[in-house]
């Protein structure tokens, strides 16, 4: 039996029911940030916690174009609070298209109990 284009391992499945929630916890931690002073500095601690979960979402793109667009963020170079937002907002945008075009809305998911 062929693959089919849209068929994801459980490792993908995994992979993205890990990243998920937490960066969308990271997206509201960041933005609250900003808002206070867009132009704050992330330390390096928060750059790396933050890569910790960039880098398994961005494996699960490492196929598609749009992997062309997704960076992790650059620790040698801190960003600002609001780049940083512009960065996490791209991985939110490619996981709400992953989890449309891979996952039934059909499926039973714990996360969007709330």
């Amino acid at each position: 039996m062929e693959k089919q284009e849209n068929t994801i391992s459980k490792k993908e499945l995994d992979i993205f029911y890990m990243v998920e929630p937490l960066l969308s916890s990271v997206l509201i931690e960041i933005k609250s940030f900003a808002n206070k002073k867009q132009d704050g500095i992330l330390s390096l601690a928060k750059v790396n916690m933050i890569n910790k979960i960039l880098i398994p979402a961005k494996e699960l793109f490492k196929d598609q174009p749009v992997n062309d667009f997704l960076e992790i963020l650059d620790k040698d170079s801190l960003p600002s609070y609001s780049d940083t937002v512009i960065v996490i907002v791209q991985y939110e945008a490619a996981l709400r298209r992953f989890r449309s075009q891979n996952i039934p809305s059909t499926s039973f998911d714990l996360t969007s109990w709330d």
